[in-house]
């Protein structure tokens, strides 16, 4: 795991500092080592840069990286699962190696493939490869978005980076927030890639590549959900046994591979099913004991799940680490706000943030069960249209004392009555809508409405937000409720809000993140399902538990959804209110409303609604932009 950067000119040489000033916000990314490539011999100049933390081959992996040819030039930000096949298919066809590293596999699988080399890797990974003869740059990213890449092109300049603060100290890039970025930021918490907060810089998608060359960008999906779904035309797998067997298989092959590494490693252990299932299978495949880590929140009682860890850690007998904390918000909001590319307001950043910190005191690399929801169903909404159904059937007088009930109990996360009944307001207004806008509106926070208002007298220019995960599920009609829903947050919640987040996280702190859920080969397998094998009735998830009934107990296997979440709606009523409302209601603040604002914590802290993560976004938004724009 490393940052990668890179700067193509036309209009003269590249200075040294230059790539340094790129480098400087990459230096979480990679602490053990730097490199830098220059090649100024003739138009258009290039120059890679390259922050390295040491996983595999740790004396000559270093980067960047050059052929036996001297030809070509690479920079790479991951890791190649199947690095070791492919280098033995090389060989066999007269390639030499120098190292040991995935990094040399890249470059000659390159010289081999073209463009077509990415189709042949498993794993994560952003490179970026210089052909001094061509003199031309390929990029690419891996199928499901793992690992970040950022890009910005103008008449005179390439440039490229793992992070989008690799581009701030440069004057000739406009920083001018991007109205549609800004308004999706607000509706779902996080931006969609190809949009980045800034409208002249851009991310290249999940499953891209890029070329650059003679001053133009051509970009490629060489894997697509989208297509691999319409391919298959809704012929589903529907043997239940036989696909429980495919998925332990899977699963376990991919847990094995990426417990490759030449420093420690561990798993990040919550007790929930998917860090349990990974947790198992990492038992099973190493000859080693296994480092688990989790972390617990101090006196907050419906956030703890660190009882389900130490079953689970009992029962296959690992190195379990718990921490207790007590987060001091006030104090870690700035550099919490540091360790963000661009505004993201999913709160869940800050326990992933703390634990990962802890867990590097440990080792280097943690596994995580990121992904098993998103590909198996596992998010309770998407039970939303089974449930409406089911309770547009339901008599009038059940409606009516359930509607009671509801509303008898004040929302909050604090328990699981109110957590249940801050849901249930959500579901009923839900429910009233159109079933192709229901899952947009799951999605949402601060409505269109609510931005209307927020941004009345905001420097930003005016844009009319657009449903953008409406717009996604519509390259699904056709298919079931279900599916939709899990096509579109796989393009979108997946992409833009989880991976974002991992990354983020573990890279603050220098520590490799190794997903299994989300190898190539599990993912595609999963959108081939019969959706009635992921959601039965209301239960979530069945074809995934049910493959791993003999392994984990059923307490574990089948208790209720607990994600893992942050009590971001009480420190804003208790602890960090007061730090919140100095800086949103400020007489130096003008980007939000200050009425709008004010209202909006009237309304959340008397309870009338839960407005946590509103509030949160506004404060990230307002935090982030004095950071890295005034």
């Amino acid at each position: 795991m490393c940052g990668i950067c890179g700067f193509i000119k036309n209009n003269g040489k590249i200075e040294e500092g230059a790539i340094e000033k790129m480098l400087l916000p990459l230096a979480r990314r990679g602490p053990d080592a730097k490199g830098i490539f220059y090649d100024n011999d003739r138009v258009p100049f290039a120059a890679l840069g390259h922050r390295r933390l040491s996983i595999i081959d740790l004396k000559t992996g270093d980067q960047p990286m050059q052929d036996q040819s001297g030809n070509f030039s690479c920079v790479h930000n991951g890791e190649i699962y199947n690095f070791l096949e492919l280098r033995e298919s090389l060989a066999g066809k007269g390639y030499r190696f120098k190292t040991n590293s995935d990094t040399e596999v890249i470059l000659n699988m390159y010289r081999e493939y073209g463009k077509e080399c990415v189709k042949h890797f498993n794993g994560m990974f952003a490179f970026a490869i210089w052909d001094k003869k061509e003199r031309s740059i390929f990029l690419a990213r891996d199928r499901v978005g793992i690992k970040p890449l950022y890009y910005y092109h103008d008449r005179d300049n390439f440039l490229f980076a793992s992070s989008l603060k690799s581009f701030l100290g440069f004057n000739f890039i406009e920083k001018k927030i991007s109205p549609a970025a800004l308004s999706e930021y607000l509706q779902y918490l996080y931006i969609n890639a190809p949009r980045t907060i800034f409208g002249s810089i851009r991310k290249l998608q999940a499953g891209s590549t890029l070329l650059f060359k003679n001053d133009k960008i051509t970009i490629e999906k060489y894997w697509d959900i989208t297509r691999i779904v319409g391919e298959r035309k809704n012929n589903f797998i529907r043997d239940e046994k036989k696909c429980m067997g495919e998925i332990k298989s899977l699963l376990a092959n991919s847990v094995k591979s990426r417990l490759i590494s030449d420093v420690p490693l561990g798993v990040f252990l919550s007790g929930g099913v998917d860090s349990s299932i990974i947790t198992a299978l990492a038992a099973k495949s190493s000859n080693k004991r296994v480092k688990t880590f989790s972390v617990t929140f101090k006196g907050r009682g419906y956030y703890d799940e660190s009882k389900f860890a130490k079953k689970i850690s009992g029962m296959f007998e690992t190195d379990h680490n718990e921490l207790e904390i007590t987060p001091n918000l006030k104090s870690d909001l700035s550099k919490i706000v540091d360790f963000l590319d661009e505004p993201f307001a999913d709160s869940s950043f800050i326990p992933t943030y703390y634990l990962s910190d802890f867990t590097r005191n440990h080792v280097k690399v943690a596994l995580s069960g990121t992904g098993g929801d998103d590909i198996f169903a596992g998010y309770r909404r998407y039970a939303v249209d089974a449930a409406v159904n089911m309770f547009d059937k339901s008599p009038g007088f059940i409606k009516k004392a359930f509607s009671l009930v509801i509303n008898s109990v004040t929302p909050t996360r604090q328990s699981k009555a109110g957590e249940k009944a801050l849901l249930a307001r959500r579901f009923f207004k839900i429910a009233k809508l159109e079933k192709e806008k229901r899952h947009d509106a799951v999605m949402s926070f601060i409505n269109k409405d609510m931005q209307k208002t927020l941004l009345e007298n905001s420097p930003v220019e005016k844009h009319a937000s657009s449903d953008v995960l409406t717009e996604l599920s519509g390259n699904f009609n056709g298919q079931p409720y279900i599916n939709q829903a899990l096509y579109t947050d796989f393009l979108s919640y997946l992409a833009g809000d989880l991976l974002i987040k991992e990354d983020a996280a573990t890279m603050a702190v220098g520590l490799e993140g190794r997903l299994p859920f989300l190898d190539h080969r599990l993912v595609e397998y999963s959108f081939g399902i019969d959706p009635a094998l992921k959601l039965k009735g209301l239960s979530t998830k069945y074809i995934l538990k049910k493959a791993f009934e003999d392994v984990l107990p059923r307490d574990i296997l089948y208790r209720e959804k607990h994600g893992f979440a942050f009590p971001v709606s009480e420190y804003l009523r208790e602890g960090l209110k007061d730090t919140a409302q100095d800086i949103l209601l400020s007489d130096t603040h003008k980007f939000f409303n200050k009425n709008a604002v004010e209202t909006l914590f009237k309304r959340h802290l008397d309870g009338t609604e839960d407005l946590g993560s509103h509030i949160w976004a506004l404060l990230v938004f307002n935090l982030w932009y004095e950071k890295n724009v005034k």
